[in-house]
């Protein structure tokens, strides 16, 4: 049941919220009659400045409609207001504001307001009597029809999301997508535009605008969607549910970069068949059977290794994972960073490995730092450990910041990592030579106060 008090708070248009506290106040105590009169009236004013501003917008209907408002205002002319009066549900579902059931509850509400009005309207002495839950029955639907959303036009909404998704100029801006095409809009606009999100990130259909392609916006989509789940996880996984189950029919390599994309989403795997995630795990291991020729589509996809769950559903991953050379697996790491590929570090971090300087110092950037926020205190002793074993991680020009950079973000492992810390400098001390300073990595050892 919908909390009228709490809803009060959310009516869109400031100017009108008193009156619809003073609808609220009539209600509970008792005056259905008022409150249904300023219902209506929140209602008719509401809609009038949503009129203005879709008119300030450019929209030419709302603006011929907004000039006979004022023409009726300046002139004084009752009857013509009357008129605009009368109009405005169907106007406002002509522009999107309304649905059709939205447009048929404020009808009633709009009859009953005549009724309450107007005792002529029924024989005499028989006057309407509304209760109190019916007049809160049509408050209700005022609130979640009109007064606590924005001027949004239904389909124009979805039109504008899909142009900001392909826009060359997206960013993703986590505050802005969910403001404005989430919170702010109706429960059915929010399901056009999840259901869009939803079909392009997982099935790619044709006809996409390129640019920028029906993969970069299958990205941007899926990046939407983890936005959206956080909202409305409900909301996504019905329509993931009616989507997935045509994924099987698309083309090879949109089912490839569909489970890369969304793969590491729970509603994704909760929405997959049983018969597809065979075919999808079939598909996978024809497509990685050389593990020499993988790019980056696919090493989007092993990297979904490094989940719990879909390295169950999919073991074929972590096979080819494991035949990877150090070079994709590195990317495969870099690409999506995770407690299960701390084992792995130190290896890459070897003589036989980092074979040189700038192999090192790149090895350590693109795989050791961006998982550093999983690591363990022996994760992280085998780590500096291999680092002092290898000269061409210890004597690199850039790793005595890099190990500065480690520190800073290992804050989690605070303090019980302070021997391993401590043990590190005591073993390049060791290893460096005094007239080698640089090399003797001063800047860590401050930082650990050793």
């Amino acid at each position: 049941m919908l909390d009228l008090e709490e809803s009060l708070g959310r009516v869109w248009n400031p100017d009108v919220r008193p009156l619809v506290a003073e609808a609220y106040r009539s209600y509970t105590t008792g005056s259905a009659r008022a409150c249904i009169l300023l219902t209506w009236s929140a209602v008719a004013a509401d809609l009038i400045d949503k009129l203005r501003r879709l008119s300030e917008d450019g929209e030419g209907s709302a603006t011929a409609i907004v000039q006979k408002i004022d023409a009726a205002r300046d002139a004084n002319d009752v009857k013509a207001m009357q008129e605009v009066e009368a109009s405005l549900l169907t106007t406002a579902r002509g522009l999107e504001l309304l649905d059709f059931v939205e447009e048929r509850e404020l009808q009633r509400l709009r009859d009953d307001r005549h009724l309450c009005a107007h005792p002529s309207l029924r024989p005499f002495g028989d006057f309407y009597a509304p209760t109190t839950e019916y007049a809160r029955a049509h408050l209700v639907a005022a609130l979640q029809g009109i007064l606590i959303h924005p001027p949004s036009q239904g389909r124009k909404v979805v039109d504008r999301f899909a142009a900001h998704v392909a826009d060359p100029a997206f960013t993703g801006s986590r505050h802005y997508l969910t403001h404005t095409f989430f919170d702010q809009v109706k429960p059915t606009v929010r399901r056009q535009v999840v259901d869009l999100a939803v079909k392009v990130a997982c099935l790619e259909p044709d006809g996409l605008p390129d640019p920028p392609g029906a993969q970069k916006l299958g990205d941007r989509m899926a990046d939407c969607l983890r936005l959206f789940v956080e909202r409305d996880r409900t909301l996504v996984a019905q329509h993931m549910n009616k989507t997935t189950a045509r994924l099987g029919d698309r083309p090879r390599d949109v089912q490839i970069r569909s489970v890369g994309r969304l793969g590491d989403t729970d509603v994704f795997w909760a929405a997959v068949s049983e018969p597809l995630r065979d075919h999808i795990e079939g598909l996978i291991s024809s497509t990685l059977r050389s593990p020499d020729e993988i790019n980056i589509e696919e090493i989007r996809l092993i990297s979904l290794v490094g989940i719990d769950e879909v390295r169950r559903i999919l073991p074929v991953l972590e096979e080819t994972f494991t035949r990877l050379d150090w070079v994709r697996q590195s990317l495969v790491i870099s690409t999506r960073p995770s407690r299960y590929f701390t084992q792995h570090l130190p290896g890459l971090l070897s003589r036989e490995v980092a074979t040189s300087y700038r192999m090192a110092e790149a090895l350590t950037q693109s795989t050791v730092l961006p998982v550093a926020p999983y690591l363990t205190t022996s994760d992280l002793e085998a780590i500096l450990q291999t680092w002092t074993d290898n000269g061409q991680c210890l004597m690199a020009s850039a790793m005595p910041q890099l190990a500065v950079t480690l520190y800073e973000s290992t804050q989690h492992l605070r303090p019980a990592d302070e021997a391993a810390w401590r043990g590190f400098i005591r073993r390049v001390r060791s290893l460096v030579p005094e007239d080698e300073p640089y090399y003797r990595y001063p800047a860590l050892a401050a930082a650990i106060g050793a």
